[in-house]
């Protein structure tokens, strides 16, 4: 997947999408931590590539280091679901609820990554569950983790859009449209659908395509057809 552009590092439209070798790299050695990193890391890439494929074939690893792992580890929760969403996308939802189930035994805050639970509510079209993670995304103390990361952003971007919050968006997605970041094609495809103007949503699935993100792309022209974000 090519790097997107580095913009302003001090705001969330300027981070870069993360090279698929960072995922190679081992993580500290803290407890049985290390085993969880690599196979985290690899699935954050992945999940922002769109590459559910990947995530599937990745998924026994993240199982099998979810049940060595002998403390309540944030980031094995956040692996299987993001596991979870794979299969959903895939068509298996049964799998999806299983994993979904493994993740909730953790029983630990996810500290704002509410992004693979609101990405499975918008696939299943469950907008009063997408309103719930959002609001849980948006408290106080944990706004900062989130706008420090990708994927919450993105998340955040598309829970708008369905909902039809019009004025929150165009406050917060304006000052994403930085060209060759990350999130500037899904701040173009949520203006788009708030607006009802096509255009901005070709923008959005041709820049998408033009980092690679096919899956994204895919997705996004599916919104001309009628067919919401999901």
């Amino acid at each position: 997947m090519p790097r997107c552009r580095a913009g302003d590092p001090s705001g969330p439209a300027g981070l870069e999408v993360p090279d698929r070798r960072l995922a190679e790299r081992p993580g500290p050695r803290i407890g049985d931590r290390a085993l969880h990193r690599p196979a985290r890391h690899r699935n954050e890439v992945e999940q922002l590539a769109g590459d559910w494929e990947r995530i599937r074939e990745l998924t026994p690893r993240a199982e099998r280091a979810s049940a060595q792992s002998t403390t309540r580890c944030l980031h094995s929760r956040l692996g299987l679901l993001t596991c979870a969403l794979a299969s959903a996308y895939l068509g298996d939802d049964e799998g999806a609820r299983r994993l979904e189930a493994r993740s909730e035994e953790y029983g630990i805050d996810r500290y704002g990554r509410e992004e693979s639970p609101i990405w499975l509510a918008l696939h299943r079209g469950d907008l009063v569950e997408v309103e719930r993670r959002l609001e849980e995304l948006e408290q106080p103390g944990k706004s900062l983790l989130r706008s420090r990361k990708l994927a919450p952003v993105a998340a955040r971007l598309d829970a708008l859009a369905a909902l039809g919050r019009r004025e929150t968006l165009e406050h917060d997605a304006t000052p994403l449209l930085r060209p060759g970041t990350y999130l500037e094609p899904f701040a173009l495809r949520a203006l788009g659908a708030v607006r009802r103007d096509e255009t901005l949503v070709v923008q959005a699935a041709q820049r998408f395509e033009t980092m690679g993100l096919t899956w994204h792309a895919s997705r996004t022209t599916a919104l001309l057809r009628g067919s919401p974000v999901s």
